[in-house]
Order: C-alpha cells, then structure tokens, then sequence
C-alpha cells in the first residue's frame, strides 16, 4: 500500500501573511458652501477619525499612538506624483523622472519623463501612510492620505532617524501629531498642520528595543500590507462632509462670491439708507420708502438655484441612500437659490425631515386608487 505524503501547504502561497485595512483617518473635511453649492477640501487641526478610533482619542485628536508593521518605507509610506483627470481611478504615476501614463486605446501604461506641464494643473503630490494603532486594534492599519511637502519630509526623516537611533522602525511605538506651522506661500504665510513622527524614548529603552531587532525584523518580513486604496480625491465616497459657515472661516476664493451675495441686500436695506431719507426730509425732500422694498424682494427669492446647488443636494442624498428619481421630483420643486442654501445647510445637520415628508406625501399620494373613467384617458 503506497501512502501519499499529506499536503497542506503551498510554497511561495501559504507563509505569506497579509494585514487588512481596517480604515481610513483623513486630514481633512469636504466643504459644501450653501449659497453656491461648490464643494471643496479644507484641511483641518485635527484627524478626521473613523468612530472606533474616536472612542479612544475623542472626535478631533492632534496627536495619534501609532506602529509600523514592516521595516520598509517603501511599503508603510508609498510616494508619487499622481494625475486621475475627471475619473475614479489612476491615469498617471511618475517619481519626479519618469511616469507611466495610460494610454486609454490600449489600456496599456507608457512610460514618458516627469514632470510634465500637468503638474500643478491636477497632477499633484499623492502619497498613503499605513500605521497600526496598538490602543484601538492591533489587527490590521489604517490609511492616511498625505499630501503635503512638509508632512512628506518629516515622515520620511523621523523614520530614517529612528531607524538609525534603533537599527529598526517597525513596532518601535511612536507618536503621530498634527503640528502647527506658518507656511510662506505667494508672499504671505498661512497656518497649516503637517504631519510629525515622534519617538519619546530615552537611550535606556533604545538600548532596549535594540536587543529585539532581529527577532522583529525576521518576523515581519513575510508581513504583506493591501495595497493603498487609490481613487480620486474628487470621487471619495466616504469623505466626510460638512456645510461651511459662511459668517466665519473658509477658503477664500470661495467665500468672496458669497461675500458678494450677501452684501447685496445690504446696500438696500442699510441703516444709511435711512439717514439719507432723514436727511431729504430735513430738506423738504419726499420719501420714497417703497423702492428700496422692490428692489430687495427679487434678491432674496427669484433668484434660481445653481446647477452647483443642485448637484450638492443629489450628491449628498445619493450618499444616504435616497431613491434617486424621488430626489429629482424633489430638487424640481426648489424655486429659488436661497431655498437651495437652506435645504443643504439642513442637510449639512444631517435633517433630512423636509425630503423625508415629501417622499412620505408623494408615495401616499400613489397609493390612492383613482376613478377608472380617469385613467382610461389618454391626453397626449
């Protein structure tokens, strides 16, 4: 009797180990104006976390325990110039001296020198932090997209740095902050909020971890990461959103149109205004009261929404699960760009009631049988 040997291993297969990724922590929100409906990203002071890590930091943290699973920068911190165009996924990656474009006849990526002239023009600096956080779940990382030059270079030395204080960086505990930092740019500085790795170690626990390199380093070599989830900023289903308020901070170039708007109503109705009247009656001059009325009415109601305003609303109805043809019977009933504003502002709050009874009252209304002689009639 022959006896097969048992098989239940695959070389090359089955010692890989994977780690999954559990989320993504953002640096930043998605910002709908509400009087125009333009959406754009706004960084922010603190992690934009995933609700099992605000149970351990709170909702707005600056500063995050994290590890590295791996000993390599090239996996835990992937770096490219990244160009997407107007779709979800990846067009083009390049290093600074070459990149692979797609070629969409082909499918095929071809190689061509970087830069190019769409860096700045869409192309810009892309690149994903993987870490473990030890203090919410050691079984697997989150992603963190990074963008800035600052964030990219500090990583990069503070890891190369304790690399060279440890002789390793992986499961080396370690801070990440959000620092504030002035940032010249065009001739002014702007505050903004880089990335900082940070080892707080004395040399007794360097000493320390030094003595279980190369149990670490072997041990994690057959640890693979799932690669980076790649999309396009534009199309991130999950970003999170908020309406901005437009009485306080915000990016400027999308809050001087608003400006614009709301000082309109002001130059009619303006306490000058009055005192001028005061004036022309000291004079003998004759109020005219009622066209400062007419003239403020159509800035506050006839104005339609914007297509932006539209499209603000659909997408973010489309992310909580609204049927997408009751939305549209919906948006046909909004007259005016400030009932517009209002309706994303609420749903900004996550009041979603005004839809909810309209879809409620239209979907009642369909359930009343009518008189068959009406239905029977055909008027086209």
């Amino acid at each position: 009797m022959i006896i097969t040997p048992k098989i239940t291993r695959v070389q090359g297969i089955s010692e890989k180990r994977r780690l999954p990724r559990l989320g993504k922590i953002r640096l930043g929100v998605k910002v709908i104006n509400p009087k125009t409906g333009n959406e754009y990203p706004k960084e922010t002071s603190y992690f934009v976390v995933p609700e099992e890590v605000a149970k351990v930091y709170g909702s707005q943290p600056i500063e995050l325990d994290v590890m590295f699973p791996v000993n390599s920068l090239d996996i835990v911190f992937p770096q490219a110039f990244k160009w997407y165009g107007d779709q979800k996924g990846l067009k083009c990656i390049g290093n600074g001296q070459i990149a692979y474009r797609l070629d969409e006849n082909s499918g095929e990526m071809i190689e061509r020198e970087c830069p190019c002239k769409l860096l700045g023009n869409g192309c810009a600096l892309r690149c994903h932090l993987l870490v473990i956080l030890p203090k919410v779940n050691m079984g697997g990382v989150y992603q963190i997209d990074v963008g800035s030059y600052n964030s990219v270079v500090d990583i990069n030395s503070g890891l190369e740095y304790i690399e060279y204080l440890i002789g390793r960086f992986a499961m080396v505990p370690l801070k990440l902050r959000r620092v504030p930092r002035e940032i010249p740019y065009e001739g002014q500085k702007r505050l903004h909020y880089p990335l900082q790795i940070v080892f707080e170690g004395d040399v007794n626990l360097i000493n320390q971890l030094r003595e279980d390199n190369k149990r670490i380093i072997i041990a994690t070599e057959s640890i693979a990461l799932p690669a980076p989830e790649d999309i396009n900023p534009k199309h991130d289903p999950e970003a999170v959103i908020v309406v901005e308020d437009t009485n306080g901070g915000g990016d400027a170039e999308v809050q001087q149109p608003v400006s614009q708007q709301q000082s309109a109503p002001q130059s009619v109705q303006a306490p000058v205004n009055q005192q001028e009247s005061k004036k022309n009656v000291q004079h003998g001059k004759p109020l005219n009261e009622s066209k400062p009325k007419e003239q403020q009415k159509p800035v506050a109601s006839s104005k339609p929404p914007t297509e932006a305003q539209l499209n603000a609303i659909r997408n973010m109805t489309k992310r909580k699960g609204f049927n997408l043809d009751l939305v549209e019977t919906f948006i046909s009933t909004i007259e005016s760009s400030l009932k517009a504003s209002q309706i994303i502002t609420s749903f900004g709050k996550g009041d979603y009631t005004e839809l909810e009874n309209f879809i409620a009252e239209i979907t009642s209304a369909e359930e009343i049988e009518v008189p068959e002689e009406v239905t029977t009639q055909e008027p086209f």
